[in-house]
């Protein structure tokens, strides 16, 4: 490893590397190979068989820290009623989603079904193995294109954007008037709901999850972890 690489954070093969130059949260790890310059350049490569080929070599795949992180919050009152509501936007930033990685290996995901009947021919070219490269034209089953492209050694495959909205929190009370309450005064019963919704462009995992390593916070990657649970509450509040 080049000495002015730093690992920071291990969790199997994704790294979190501090490199001079680069920003911190930088994350590495392995995926496809690809086509360096020419016709095809970017495309992945797939060999004679029809499998794409892994990439050994770490490559950088995004970086876990947001653009930009904010809420939304705001109050209304009318005739002794109130709402309160309280929206999180993340925006930016990557994670490695092992639910989707182990999900598409065992066939649990309902992307899966794609090719069970027909087959698959991968994404990208064969390598004709004189340095040319012609469009993927074989075919294989969509049992083993699933398994081999999400199996959790290629971290490529499982990135994912981490953005999201949620809406966090929802407040509706009733204020009694005073002259109902003798000498409680603003008696408040409100009803509470935490979680609520959930805007992002994945379905399969939450993206503000994140995972252990031992006793370490592993950040970018999600390790089939359960989304913040929706819960709902009653507050009373009231003065003497």
């Amino acid at each position: 490893m080049p000495k002015d690489w730093t690992p920071v954070i291990s969790s199997n093969y994704l790294q979190v590397i501090a490199k001079v130059g680069e920003r911190m949260g930088d994350v590495y790890g392995t995926g496809f190979e690809r086509v360096e310059s020419g016709q095809y350049a970017g495309q992945i490569i797939n060999d004679e068989n029809g499998f794409s080929k892994r990439d050994p070599k770490l490559k950088k795949l995004g970086n876990y820290n947001p653009d930009f992180m904010m809420g939304f919050s705001n109050s209304f009152s009318y005739k002794g009623f109130n709402l309160d509501f309280l929206f999180d936007w993340r925006q930016g930033g990557v994670i490695m989603s092992r639910t989707i990685l182990i999900g598409g290996t065992s066939g649990m995901m309902d992307f899966t079904t794609r090719g069970r009947e027909t087959g698959i021919v991968s994404e990208g070219v064969i390598d004709n193995g004189d340095g040319t490269y012609r469009p993927n034209d074989v075919t294989i089953s969509g049992r083993d294109y699933h398994w081999w492209n999400y199996n959790r050694g290629n971290e490529e495959k499982g990135m994912y954007d981490a953005s999201f909205v949620k809406l966090r929190e929802v407040k509706i009370g009733y204020t009694i008037p005073s002259k109902l309450t003798g000498p409680i005064k603003n008696l408040t019963i409100s009803v509470v709901g935490r979680n609520l919704a959930l805007w992002t462009s994945q379905t399969h995992f939450d993206p503000e999850a994140f995972s252990f390593n031992g006793g370490t916070i592993v950040p970018g990657v999600e390790d089939m972890a359960t989304p913040s649970s929706r819960s709902l509450g009653f507050n009373i509040n009231f003065k003497l």
